[in-house]
């Protein structure tokens, strides 16, 4: 066998979190990094209404999403909330198994949960 041949490592999109009050995080495409890129876009969503947010009275809850705009599958998010650290963990997964608002569908979440929350995500303007 050839012990040349080099098979090149592929990471998942890891979700970076700073646990301060409220907490940060950020996964994949930064916005930063989607400003001026025309097959991106950056959407920002008010989280402070949802139920999970509402409920725990996280008044600056807020998510920013990096979408391709022909797939419409996120690609990057940045988060402001009390529980940032859970929803850039699933972000991630949507991120990284490439998951669209039609397959997010189909799944069924525990109810009332963060999770159930992420229904709607892709009805954010």
């Amino acid at each position: 066998m050839d012990q040349s041949v080099v098979f090149p490592i592929k990471y998942p999109v890891p979700a970076l979190s700073v646990f301060s009050i409220p907490k940060l995080g950020q996964v994949g495409i930064s916005t930063q990094q989607a400003a001026g890129n025309s097959n991106l876009q950056v959407k920002t969503v008010d989280l402070s209404g949802w139920q999970a947010y509402a409920r725990n009275g996280d008044q600056l809850a807020t998510l920013k999403l990096v979408v391709n705009r022909s797939s419409e599958q996120i690609v990057g998010a940045e988060v402001l909330s009390q529980n940032a650290d859970e929803l850039v963990d699933f972000l991630a997964l949507l991120i990284t198994q490439k998951i669209s608002a039609q397959d997010l569908n189909r799944q069924l979440f525990a109810y009332p949960s963060l999770a159930s929350d992420l229904y709607g995500i892709w009805q954010s303007k």
